[in-house]
């Protein structure tokens, strides 16, 4: 019986196809630096690593939110502190407005009044990363659905009403927003409210504040009979007591504005440190994941070079053994 040569030559290509398998298989752990190539080369290492794998992203991912809540949180900051200065210079001119040897005109202090006004407006309508910093969860423009007598998408809009004795000029402010928190899971099982309330920085009805400036543009260009103040006209004992009134509004909203800018600060702080703790967890982590899976680069470059021995020897015997010819497949 003749024995054919197929199956004469089966054993060595098995053996060759294994030579080339582990030879592939050490190329792949040198290349990608992972020892586990797949569930068979050790379940319990590759699921501890799998798990520690998925600690470390939902690690990243609450740094991620804790991140954009910082940068939210310094923005607001950053208006409130420019939201005070303004302040500031309007109580200065009010101070100015009320002293006896004053010989600037009323009508420009009120313009300049009115104008700060129309900037804190700008302040109070700020956006961070396209979305407003003081209109509760109503961050963007397609969310604030202005009313017949408003006319733009904004939170916060002066609105020139109908002079009446208590608000001559008719000024005043609308706000469109909501109150409502908005916060970031810092980890698995805590979260911190990272958004400021208009009610919070602005008053009452997110327009206090503005209440009590267009007060004391009221007192400063218009008369007790709601006419223009001329400008040498002076202050009656009620127009005192108005424009200090108005001073004492402005003051008691820029105090609350402090202790809001205070609390941000320390939420800032927090943040800042719960993200530090999270990047050193995900380095320890990361760290215990590369002992546990990592690629013995020696041990993998030497197995590679012996494989690379095997597969040539094997390439060697097997051109000897198997040497075909044009008469061999005409038998």
């Amino acid at each position: 019986m003749r024995i054919s040569h197929n199956f004469g030559s089966s054993s060595y290509l098995r053996n060759l196809e294994d030579i080339q398998s582990n030879k592939k298989q050490a190329e792949k752990r040198l290349y990608t630096g992972n020892d586990l190539l797949s569930l068979s080369d050790d379940p319990k290492r590759l699921i501890l690593s799998k798990q520690v794998s998925s600690l470390i992203e939902r690690n990243a991912a609450h740094k991620n939110s804790i991140e954009s809540g910082l940068s939210t949180l310094r923005a607001t900051s950053d208006v409130i502190d420019a939201i005070s200065d303004k302040i500031d210079t309007i109580k200065q001119l009010a101070i100015d407005a009320s002293s006896a040897g004053n010989t600037t005109a009323m009508s420009t202090i009120s313009v300049y009044v009115k104008n700060l006004l129309a900037d804190l407006i700008g302040n109070a309508n700020s956006e961070f990363n396209g979305k407003f910093l003081f209109s509760g969860t109503q961050t963007t423009a397609d969310s604030i659905i202005p009313t017949e007598d408003l006319s733009n998408h904004n939170p916060f809009e002066l609105v020139q009403g109908k002079p009446t004795e208590a608000n001559p000029s008719g000024l005043k402010v609308i706000f469109k927003g909501n109150f409502e928190e908005i916060s970031i899971n810092r980890n698995s099982s805590s979260s911190e409210i990272i958004s400021t309330s208009a009610k919070e920085v602005f008053g009452e009805n997110g327009a206090e504040f503005f209440e009590g400036i267009i007060s004391l543009y009221n007192v400063l260009a218009h008369s007790a009979d709601g006419t223009l103040r001329r400008d040498d006209a002076s202050f009656t004992a009620e127009d005192f007591s108005k424009l200090n009134e108005a001073y004492q509004n402005i003051s008691q909203i820029q105090e609350k504005m402090y202790n809001v800018s205070a609390r941000n600060g320390s939420r800032i702080n927090r943040l800042n440190s719960i993200s530090y703790q999270m990047t050193e967890e995900n380095i320890r982590l990361k760290e215990y994941r590369s002992l546990n899976s990592d690629t013995d680069v020696a041990d993998a470059a030497i197995k590679l070079s012996k494989y690379e021995n095997a597969l040539n020897y094997a390439l060697q015997v097997g051109s000897r053994l198997i040497q075909q010819t044009l008469f061999d497949f005409l038998r």
